[in-house]
């Protein structure tokens, strides 16, 4: 099984999950507005069943998506150091990221070479060089997906304005007005809180931190005094913020393959 195969496997696995995820979350706004504007009794005491279910199941989704990533990491760094210092992957480290996946379901990973560009020879200057080409990719698609976020989070705003709005225009008993007014409040606590919300955080801190890896490596890779723990102690925590940051999905990746090649490029040629 080729290695690179199974990271886009299971960073693929990992990616769907969220944007079912995703698409969960908004259906309780969908759900929410629809059990409170139509009046039929039947019909509320479904949607409100539906919606008890719906965030659990969604944060379950959560939790798969981020152990399938856990596992795509663990292959990414077993590529990472296999590159960066010219050595193949230990055997007991080998099986083990062989067993997270079923070989049949595997496909061709659709990156275009060269996926990291180092002609450095092999030693923690070529790792400094790899990472830093990663942590430029990661801080520049951050920034594309917190915009992506900002725009989803803004329908979640639209549709509790939406619905604040319908309210008032409807004629309705003091009684039923105080059970909608508490299900409203109970929405925009939800827009407020909504994981779309957070992701916009949560983008926002991964191109930042993202940058600064990309500043420290970048000075790495020229100094010929640098040690293996130096650079290593970067790739942790470097890993660390992937392993605690959303995703970035494969299609912008795709989507900005040319332009940010050239960008790194043109970097380069300035440093």
């Amino acid at each position: 099984m080729n290695f690179a195969d199974i990271r886009n496997h299971l960073y693929d696995k990992a990616e769907k999950t969220w944007w079912w995820s995703l698409l969960l979350g908004f259906s309780v706004q969908i759900f929410t507005v629809a059990s409170t504007t139509v009046k039929d009794a039947s019909f509320t005491v479904i949607t409100s069943t539906i919606l008890f279910f719906l965030p659990i199941v969604a944060r379950w989704l959560q939790e798969n998506s981020k152990d399938d990533t856990l596992k795509a990491i663990k292959c990414r760094l077993a590529i990472l150091y296999s590159d960066a210092f010219e050595e193949d992957i230990p055997s007991d480290i080998s099986r083990e990221i062989k067993s997270l996946v079923d070989a049949g379901k595997l496909s061709k990973a659709p990156f275009k070479r060269p996926y990291y560009d180092s002609n450095l020879k092999a030693g923690p200057n070529r790792l400094a060089d790899i990472v830093s080409e990663s942590a430029f990719w990661t801080y520049r698609l951050s920034s594309d997906m917190g915009l992506i976020m900002f725009l989803y989070s803004g329908l979640y705003i639209l549709s509790a304005l939406t619905l604040i709005y319908f309210l008032f225009q409807i004629n309705l008993g003091v009684g039923i007005l105080i059970n909608v007014a508490k299900l409203v409040v109970a929405m925009i606590s939800l827009v407020f809180t909504s994981e779309a919300i957070l992701l916009i955080k949560q983008y926002n801190e991964l191109y930042s931190e993202a940058k600064q890896v990309y500043k420290i490596t970048s000075k790495m890779v020229s100094d010929k005094k640098l040690k293996v723990a130096e650079i290593m102690q970067i790739v942790e925590s470097y890993n660390i913020l992937l392993i605690s940051s959303p995703p970035i999905p494969a299609y912008l990746y795709r989507i900005k393959q040319d332009s940010l090649n050239k960008a790194y490029k043109r970097t380069l040629r300035n440093e």
